[in-house]
């Protein structure tokens, strides 16, 4: 699976959990993008969430997961 596509399915099952589903607002906040380079691992600049697309490739969807909410626990809380 490319690193877009899974990035999207691990938005959609973290927004479709019980237990994450109170955080889709803030997930749907600013742009969550794959990027090829200046990002080795993942970043936030507290709006916007940025993914180097050879660290999700190394990952596996449920990774991937834990990787969206733990960015966007940063958006949340103004990291």
């Amino acid at each position: 699976m490319d690193a877009q596509t899974k990035l999207k399915k691990a938005h959609l099952a973290l927004m479709r959990h019980p237990e994450t589903v109170l955080y889709s607002g803030v997930m749907l906040l600013g742009k969550s993008e794959v990027v090829d380079k200046g990002c080795p691992t993942a970043y936030t600049d507290g709006f916007n969430k940025k993914y180097g697309r050879e660290f999700l490739d190394g990952l596996t969807l449920e990774e991937t997961s834990f990787l969206v909410l733990h960015e966007n626990l940063h958006v949340m809380l103004k990291h």
